[in-house]
C-alpha cells in the first residue's frame, strides 16, 4: 500500500496553521493512523462546529488524535471547507 502523503492531509484539513509542525507530527504516524486521520477530518469539523468550539492547528488534531474524540450525539458531519462554519472564523486554537 503506498504511503499517504502530508499534502492529502494538508489539503483536507480546513484550517491550514502551523505546517513545520504538523509535517513533523505526520513523519511520526503510522500509515493506519495516517489514513484515520484523513478519515476522521469531516467528523472532527462537524462537532467543532456544532459544539462551538474551536478546532485544533493541524499539529494538535494529530497529536491529540482528535480523530479519536468521542462525538457529541446530534454532531452533524459538516462538510469540509474553509472556513469549516461560521463560528469558526475568529476562534481562537484551544
Amino acid at each position: 500500500m503506498a504511503a499517504i502523503a502530508f499534502d492529502e492531509f494538508w489539503k483536507t484539513y480546513p484550517l491550514r496553521k502551523g505546517k513545520e509542525a504538523a509535517v513533523n507530527v505526520w513523519r511520526r504516524l503510522s500509515g493506519k493512523d495516517r489514513r484515520a486521520a484523513i478519515a476522521g477530518i469531516s467528523a472532527y469539523v462537524g462537532d467543532c462546529c456544532a459544539t462551538g468550539v474551536a478546532m485544533a492547528y493541524p499539529a494538535k488534531y494529530l497529536t491529540g488524535r482528535r480523530w479519536e474524540d468521542e462525538r457529541t450525539a446530534d454532531m452533524r458531519v459538516a462538510p469540509i471547507v474553509a472556513p469549516a462554519c461560521d463560528e469558526q472564523e475568529g476562534m481562537e486554537e484551544w
